[in-house]
Parts: structure tokens; C-alpha cells; sequence
């Protein structure tokens, strides 16, 4: 029998680095349970930047090859802006 892999989210082209980011820095809003309803009380980060996506906003992170692995980095302009505005982040 073939070892099933892990479903990754296909919507989301330029958002996974986003949505890494939202799973490690705020691990008590988001979580990949409360996306199949197990999770009572979190929010599903892949519905929240779908709907970022949908609306027009821009992601803040690199897209990156999966949500599951691997470190988000700020995109340059991203970071220049926080930087200028918020010089104490």
C-alpha cells in the first residue's frame, strides 16, 4: 500500500510563505486542525489568506514550494516599510 501524503493547499499561489508565517508566529489564532473543524476556538489560516487573496491584498512573505516546511522571509519592500513606520519592530 502507498504511503498517502499530505493534501497541500493548491489555492493559494504567492500565499504560502503567508501562511507558514501565521502558523509559527501566531500558533494560539491558527492552526491546520481548525480547517477540518477539529479544532474549536482557531481559525483556519489557508481560508484567511484565500480571503486576503480575494480581496485584493498584497502577501507580505515569499511564496514559498510548501506551507508544511521550510522558513517565511519578508519580501525587501515589506521590510523597508516596517523599517520607516515602526523603526523600534
Amino acid at each position: 500500500m502507498a504511503k498517502k501524503e499530505k493534501k497541500e493547499w493548491k489555492f493559494g499561489k504567492g500565499w504560502k510563505g503567508t501562511v507558514k508565517s501565521m502558523l509559527d508566529h501566531h500558533p494560539e489564532k491558527f492552526s491546520k486542525e481548525a480547517c477540518s473543524g477539529k479544532d474549536d476556538g482557531k481559525l483556519c489560516p489557508y481560508a484567511i489568506a484565500a480571503s486576503m487573496k480575494k480581496s485584493g491584498k498584497k502577501s507580505h512573505y515569499k511564496d514559498q514550494k510548501s506551507t508544511l516546511k521550510g522558513t517565511p522571509k519578508k519580501k525587501k519592500k515589506f521590510c523597508e516599510w516596517l523599517n520607516e513606520h515602526h523603526p523600534e519592530a
